[in-house]
């Protein structure tokens, strides 16, 4: 695992395939979020949410990681992050059921949730959109699509626009 400082809010972390878990660990440590927006990740792979959390640090965000829905939901009550990427497709206690109960929970019910799934199927989509999902992207995660559909949802805090409410100019 490699680690180069570009500044104080920023680095670039290279590392094999095999070190995933460590990436993300250390993602955790380094993202730097001035405005608390945690994003909370869902996947059973490890794989997928370490890449998305290296991601998710590069845009300014914290995150938290579960790897079960069930756990996810009574977590995500008492976080209350900004906004939730799930997969779909997760033993146990899958995406869609995630969805379903969503709305019936009120302490997550205004959550949005972006939808991670490597499924491609119309049919898949058009059910989690019609079940309140905010957003959909498909897996491979490429980080341009998840950077524009989050700043749709959640704009990054690296990309605030400027208070200009008090400036004024002098003829």
């Amino acid at each position: 695992l490699y680690l180069s400082f570009l500044s104080d809010n920023d680095c670039i972390i290279t590392a094999d395939c095999h070190n995933l878990p460590e990436i993300a660990a250390v993602s955790r440590t380094l993202s730097v979020n001035k405005l608390d927006k945690v994003i909370m990740v869902v996947d059973d792979d490890p794989h997928v949410t370490a890449i998305v959390e290296v991601y998710l640090g590069r845009l300014g965000y914290k995150s938290c990681t579960y790897h079960s829905g069930m756990v996810a939901m009574a977590k995500a009550c008492k976080i209350r992050p900004a906004c939730i990427l799930l997969d779909l497709t997760m033993p146990e206690f899958d995406g869609f059921t995630f969805l379903r109960l969503r709305p019936k929970m009120q302490a997550i019910s205004d959550i949005p949730v972006v939808v991670l799934s490597a499924s491609q199927d119309r049919d898949d989509v058009k059910r989690a959109i019609d079940l309140g999902a905010a957003g959909y992207v498909t897996k491979p995660v490429e980080y341009d699509k998840l950077a524009g559909r989050l700043e749709r949802i959640v704009p990054s805090p690296y990309f605030q626009k400027a208070d200009t409410s008090e400036v004024s100019w002098r003829g």
